[in-house]
């Protein structure tokens, strides 16, 4: 086992860690600077290992012209949003898009993790910590009565459980991509994190994960699959008529089976917090942080002058869209630089389904929160496979 593969998996279980612990507790101020110390001298400590070992052997990195710009536009964006964060006093912030470039060009293009006992080892640390949401979950779902708002234990919402799900499931995806045998226990285990982060999600009534997942999945099957195939064989429609004839009998046979699903699709359509009722829906508040965006060119350019500032005639200091975010807060360039970051990438594109799965994952979550924005990692995991698109693989 290489030092170079320990560190890489260390990276990304140290993000991930941390995603989730900042996730639960966004304002562990004391901690922060301990933080981000560790994580800025690990990075360090790598790139250093790394360039004395590539000098020692005199080897030359080889990349094509493609990850070079890759590399090149991400630098750029994160030099351009950590500068306009240190400007309007989040040095903090600044930080967190600097180590989280430097993490992302380590583990995505100069030392990908491809070793399969480590990938192993990290995907039941994952399958660890969802398992242990999952089981709070079901075990609050029961005490409320199946209300399912009540699944959210640990984190500040059901869009922060759904988004624990939906990180833990793009790790998974990213990992397994770059394992050259896709068999044995490492599918096993690779599975059990899908359907338990696919469980966690369904059960948080989260729209954007539901709709993230469902995108991803039928992207994977699109290209690792014959989808036409499966939609016109006569197999599939008799599963499904038989699934919802099942169904419709439990929902009139058992009462309480019929109330939890309706307390469900209640809960997706976001009507059983009372306080939800009295406040302004998603549509409206978009409309109204478009309206401060393009109040005035300066707006428009540079953003806020203020990070996170009200919105007007809403009570909310989030938009809950990183877009739309990230032009209020940012300015029109840095969200330009991520779209073109996005295509090149994309583009240049010769690796598996899986990556470009986990990556729907996190951009479709991105539109239904502020998950790039706010202080708790969620942009590492945007860059890493926008990186790890770019490595060549069998």
């Amino acid at each position: 086992m290489k030092i170079s593969q320990l560190l890489s998996f260390s990276i990304i279980i140290l993000f991930y860690i941390l995603h989730n612990i900042l996730s639960l507790n966004p304002d562990m101020d004391r901690n922060k600077m301990l933080i981000y110390g560790i994580i800025a001298l690990l990075g360090m400590i790598i790139v250093l290992f790394l360039s004395i070992r590539l000098f020692l052997n005199k080897k030359k990195l080889l990349y094509t012209k493609k990850q070079i710009t890759v590399v090149v536009l991400l630098i750029l964006f994160t030099l351009i949003t950590s500068f306009l964060f240190a400007i309007k006093g989040s040095d903090r912030k600044a930080i967190f898009m600097l180590i989280s470039c430097l993490g992302a060009i380590i583990v995505g293009l100069i030392n990908p993790l491809t070793d399969r006992r480590l990938s192993v080892i990290l995907m039941l640390i994952v399958l660890a910590q969802q398992f242990n949401v999952l089981l709070h979950g079901i075990k609050s779902l029961i005490t409320y009565n199946w209300w399912f708002p009540a699944f959210n234990v640990y984190f500040s919402s059901t869009n922060g459980t759904a988004q624990f799900a939906a990180i833990s499931i793009a790790i998974v995806l990213l990992v397994y991509s770059l394992s050259e045998t896709r068999k044995g226990f490492l599918q096993q285990v690779f599975v059990a994190n899908l359907g338990i982060g696919t469980v966690i999600i369904l059960l948080s009534a989260s729209r954007g994960g539901i709709l993230a997942v469902s995108l991803a999945t039928i992207y994977w099957l699109w290209k690792s699959t014959s989808l036409k195939a499966v939609l016109f064989n006569k197999k599939t429609y008799k599963y499904i008529i038989g699934i919802t004839l099942l169904l419709v009998l439990i929902m009139h046979t058992i009462p309480s089976v019929k109330l939890q699903l309706t307390d469900y699709f209640k809960s997706i359509n976001k009507v059983q917090s009372e306080n939800f009722l009295h406040s302004e829906s998603r549509s409206t508040i978009l409309v109204e942080a478009l309206g401060q965006i393009f109040s005035d060119s300066s707006s428009f350019l540079l953003g806020q002058d203020n990070l996170f500032s009200p919105i007007p005639g809403t009570g909310h200091w989030h938009a809950h869209n990183s877009y739309v975010e990230m032009v209020r807060n940012l300015g029109i360039l840095p969200l330009l630089l991520l779209i073109m970051l996005l295509i090149t990438a994309i583009v240049s594109n010769k690796s598996s389904p899986y990556i470009i799965a986990a990556l729907i994952i996190i951009m479709v979550r991105a539109f239904f929160d502020d998950v790039i924005l706010w202080t708790n990692f969620g942009e590492y995991f945007l860059f890493w496979p926008i990186v790890l698109l770019t490595v060549r693989q069998n």
